[in-house]
């Protein structure tokens, strides 16, 4: 489990406890004034006192406590001091007429024959109120005093002992529910890198589990199905260009041989050399295709190293001076870290700066400068070799530059000036976990920038 999710966990645990614990309050406050504040429970002692003010004042009840009494089923008895009953109204047959002391005590806090009774002192008299059976419930409580006095204390305590309790049950409890939970969170994270995720599919979860896992069997066929079928297009790609390769070959060599033949005449020696430019065309665009290919399929090996850039730039300058690319052309070096390196496959990354001066001199025209940078740019804290090859060339349009970044190999078309060239070259800054991005206006040149994350413990 994260950090981040026990983070969450915690938060909603002590707000289970601390609502528990004010419902606990609540309840046992709103218990209490129930049972001591309500005006149901203060009626038969108001009731008994009002009787006994009667009697009292008037020697008998006036008509309307007669019959509010007798509208509630109510009884009432006046006892002399000797225990003799004196005066009575509305009284059941099972009812004495005569009470000792005894009687008289035991009445104060009991029943009379299953009868709550309500005793009051009406002069030198008693006055028993009488409610009908299973009507009230009395109850007589005693406490010693030193438990009254130590009352804040205990309830103090016994709220502590029901919060350690709360907290124990709530822990028990999340961990219960929470387990399955992180489990699902931590399956959701995997789907999203797309790793195969199998939860156990019981509990409270099993339809979000059951989910999940046939989400990750399903992202699991679709990856089949998409490598099968980039192995098919690579095999495919490979085979087209190994039958391709023979007779390319010859057609390079015939044209050569009739471009070089003295008996050829100027026109057949015209027309061999745009054969064999078309031919190297092809078995260049064929090569693209092969790398392009195992680029996007990953099924390219990589021979990754600790490469000094400085070296494999100034190598690619050899190999287009060397090759007759430059020949018209000025290039300007400028290298500001020597020794700057990078994890990288130094043949890619070669060939990713070949393609990118060749096109500077390919589109644009003899007086062009093209300049190449290499230095080491921060970006949020991460270091970076930027090798930057700029032009004062031709430019191009933006709509040019965002087919290059959309750019799929196989389902979209770009134009032969730069596209399947800066594609590859797109590619293979990717495959060193970089990217590269293009500065460009129509007449005033381009400016492209490869940025290659750099391990600073290597520089």
């Amino acid at each position: 489990m994260d950090n981040k999710s026990l983070k969450i966990i915690i938060k909603h645990l002590i707000s289970i406890v601390i609502i528990v614990f004010i419902m606990l309050i609540l309840n046992y406050g709103f218990f209490i004034c129930v049972v001591r504040y309500s005006p149901i429970a203060k009626v038969p002692k108001n009731t008994v006192k009002i009787i006994a003010e009667e009697f009292k004042q008037h020697k008998q009840l006036t008509a309307k406590t007669k019959k509010m009494i007798f509208n509630n089923n109510l009884w009432v008895q006046l006892i002399d001091s000797k225990g003799h009953v004196i005066d009575y109204y509305n009284q059941p047959n099972d009812i004495y007429n005569f009470y000792s002391l005894l009687d008289i005590a035991k009445l104060s806090k009991s029943y009379l024959n299953d009868y709550p009774v309500y005793v009051w002192k009406s002069d030198n008299n008693i006055v028993l109120l009488g409610y009908p059976k299973n009507s009230i419930t009395k109850y007589n409580w005693f406490f010693p005093t030193n438990t009254i006095n130590n009352l804040p204390v205990t309830l103090v305590v016994l709220m502590f002992i029901n919060l350690i309790i709360t907290i124990v049950l709530s822990i028990l409890l999340s961990r219960k529910l929470t387990k399955p939970l992180s489990d699902i969170i931590q399956g959701i994270s995997a789907l999203t890198t797309e790793q195969q995720v199998h939860l156990e599919e019981k509990g409270i979860f099993t339809d979000l589990a059951q989910n999940i896992n046939h989400t990750s069997e399903m992202i699991r066929d679709k990856n089949n199905k998409i490598r099968l079928r980039n192995t098919a297009v690579s095999n495919w790609l490979t085979g087209i260009s190994h039958d391709l390769r023979t007779p390319l070959s010859m057609i390079l060599g015939y044209s050569a041989l009739i471009e070089e033949d003295a008996d050829s005449t100027q026109e057949m020696q015209s027309q061999a050399r745009i054969i064999k430019e078309n031919a190297v065309r092809i078995r260049n665009l064929i090569t693209g295709l092969n790398l392009a290919s195992s680029l996007q399929y990953e099924i390219m090996p990589l021979k990754l190293s600790q490469v000094k850039l400085s070296s494999i730039i100034r190598k690619a300058v050899a190999d287009c001076i060397n090759s007759g690319v430059l020949k018209k052309s000025n290039i300007t070096l400028v290298i500001e870290d020597e020794y700057l390196t990078a994890l990288i496959d130094e043949s890619l990354l070669l060939r990713a700066l070949v393609n990118l001066i060749t096109n500077s001199v390919k589109h644009n025209k003899e007086d062009c400068k093209i300049t190449v940078t290499i230095i080491a740019t921060s970006i949020e804290g991460a270091l970076y070799a930027s090798i930057i090859v700029s032009d004062t060339g031709t430019g191009m349009s933006q709509d040019k530059i965002d087919r290059i970044h959309s750019y799929d190999y196989f389902n979209a078309w770009v134009s032969q000036t730069n596209g399947l060239g800066l594609v590859i070259v797109k590619s293979i800054i990717e495959t060193f976990k970089g990217n590269l991005t293009i500065e460009a206006e129509e007449g005033k040149g381009t400016k492209i920038t490869m940025r290659i994350p750099v391990d600073e413990n290597n520089n």
